[in-house]
């Protein structure tokens, strides 16, 4: 909320587009930064991450709002409202299923790579088990709860590995977005657009 305010402070004094650019890159950094995810993460970290990540936010709400009503002219303000409204309540659903539907299918990717290693052939596999079996006991049970034990550290591992996949993926797409930046209005917020002066 405060890097909105500073943003709107200061949006008349560059070129908008220029505030996009920045907010999809500072977005990449924190997705870039959100990719070293790990399952022992504490919440200072999460903190950390999130923090990141609504700064680049910070520098693309306002911007983006101004620079779709940069060009237009007074009369077109309404309509270019309620569409502005539509897709970006419909980009954003997208956006939010595609991003589950991904860490859904990776997962089972991660699971399918990680599940390779557990096998009796695996000698890493078999120390891990006797050393958990060990601290739970003897006998057929324990060995059953380590195995039991195994699998939920792999569906976690699978997990947490699906989501540094997504962090990536969303760090790829907002970096190349910024050259596209170059395709918008030069005009500043302050200054009328063909649009306004016609």
């Amino acid at each position: 909320m405060f890097l909105i305010i500073v943003v709107g402070r200061i949006l008349p004094l560059f070129q908008t587009r220029y505030f996009i650019g920045v907010g999809f890159f500072i977005l990449g950094c924190s997705y870039v930064y959100s990719h070293g995810l790990t399952q022992d993460i504490d919440f200072p970290t999460l903190v950390k991450m999130r923090i990141v990540q609504t700064m680049g936010l910070g520098f693309l709400f306002v911007p983006i709002s101004t620079i779709a009503y940069l060009t237009l002219a007074p009369r077109f303000n309404s309509d270019a409202a309620s569409l502005y409204t539509m897709f970006r309540n419909i980009a954003g659903s997208v956006g939010i299923s595609v991003a589950t539907a991904l860490v859904s299918s990776r997962s089972q990717v991660r699971m399918a790579y990680l599940g390779e290693h557990m096998t009796p052939l695996s000698q890493p596999y078999n120390d891990t088990l006797t050393t958990i079996a060990g601290a739970l006991g003897s006998g057929a049970a324990a060995t059953q709860s380590a195995m039991g034990k195994l699998y939920q550290d792999l569906i976690e591992q699978s997990q947490i590995l699906a989501y540094t996949d997504v962090f990536a993926f969303c760090a790829a797409l907002a970096f190349c977005t910024i050259p596209l930046i170059f395709l918008f209005s030069p005009a500043k917020a302050s200054g009328r657009g063909r649009g306004a002066a016609e």
